[in-house]
């Protein structure tokens, strides 16, 4: 009712001006239908969420930090290892810092040495508690030590904008589909996938696409997950990225 009542005076005033002013009130009769709609899309943004528009407009220009998901142990194949020294170095090269949970052992080891080796930027985040079990890398651009596995996951998500999981356990799983999750619910608009290292992650994916069959899943967020089997491509995806356009359950809950 009140875009209504202001449209009705803009319009009477339109004539007004036009009747008193003749042609020279066209430019007056402009200005005024220009603040209308300014005002009428201002209130559309605010009545919408300025997440979903956020969503639907995000340009990328490239990652400034990669958080990355992996084992605290090497696994059984070498090829693990491999894959996350070949990371690292190609954040250092591509002037990426790595975001990870600061340990010094295993595949997360190897992916910090690399990045510290080609002089890159590496930002450890570790609990107080896993200190004695990880390692605390010596070499790190900056540790920055918690009370919480809540409060590592919180602080390494602030500062990556996209997130990468390598072969790993229950807390690489745990991590990276958290992270998949909020990109659903439309916190953040950042790429998350996987390095499929000699098709680590298979059966995971199959599993993802056997919900989304099932319906528990939409299409396009499915899409949302990057999947690469090599680092170049997994970089070059990520770059390329865009969020796609979805309807945000925040907003839906908040108008509720």
């Amino acid at each position: 009712m009140l875009r209504a009542s202001v449209g009705y005076r803009v319009a009477l005033a339109a004539g007004v001006i036009l009747e008193v002013g003749g042609p020279c009130g066209l430019l007056a009769v402009a200005a005024a239908l220009v603040c209308f709609f300014l005002v009428v899309f201002a209130a559309v943004i605010r009545q919408c969420g300025l997440r979903r528009v956020y969503l639907a407009a995000s340009e990328r220009r490239g990652m400034d930090a990669l958080c990355v998901y992996c084992g605290s142990s090497p696994g059984a194949d070498p090829a693990y290892v491999e894959a996350a020294r070949e990371l690292g170095g190609a954040l250092a090269e591509r002037d990426i810092a790595l975001v990870y949970g600061g340990g010094s052992v295993g595949m997360m080891g190897a992916v910090a040495d690399a990045v510290v080796d080609g002089g890159g930027d590496a930002y450890g985040v570790i609990p107080e508690a896993l200190d004695d079990k990880e390692h605390a890398h010596p070499g790190l651009t900056e540790l920055d030590v918690v009370e919480s596995m809540h409060a590592r996951k919180a602080r390494m998500a602030e500062r990556a904008d996209g997130f990468a999981a390598l072969p790993g356990g229950f807390g690489t799983l745990e991590e990276i589909v958290e992270v998949v999750t909020w990109a659903q619910l439309g916190f953040h608009a950042n790429p998350c996938g996987f390095l499929n290292v000699e098709g680590y992650f298979d059966d995971l994916l199959a599993f993802f696409d056997h919900q989304t069959d099932e319906g528990f899943i939409a299409d396009d967020h499915r899409d949302m997950v990057l999947v690469a089997d090599t680092v170049p491509e997994l970089l070059d995806d990520f770059d390329a990225y865009r969020s796609p356009v979805t309807e945000s359950y925040v907003d839906d809950i908040e108008q509720t």
